[in-house]
């Protein structure tokens, strides 16, 4: 394996019955209540565009964005944004 999309797909998806690793990722998106920003660049190295979801496996709650420019960036948690807003 030289990628994490093909560890996901060929181990973490088998793991937890999925049967490809975009079934895996894409698994909740469709039931996010609260208010969701996807933001994802076209040259991120990790993500590449045959796992952007289609509007059919998002919420009404998620809008998406999508750049050209960008790289991949790392994933802020609520509990980590407790820190800085309180």
């Amino acid at each position: 394996m030289k990628t994490i999309w093909e560890f996901d797909h060929l181990y973490t998806a088998k793991m937890h019955n999925f049967k490809t690793a975009q079934n895996y990722y894409k698994q909740y998106l469709k039931y996010i209540t609260i208010p969701t920003l996807i933001i994802h660049a076209l040259d991120d190295p990790f993500m590449n565009n045959d796992i952007l979801p289609t509007k059919n496996e998002l919420s009404n709650s998620i809008s998406q964005e999508i750049y050209a420019y960008g790289g991949h960036v790392g994933f802020i948690s609520r509990t980590i944004l407790n820190l800085f807003i309180g």
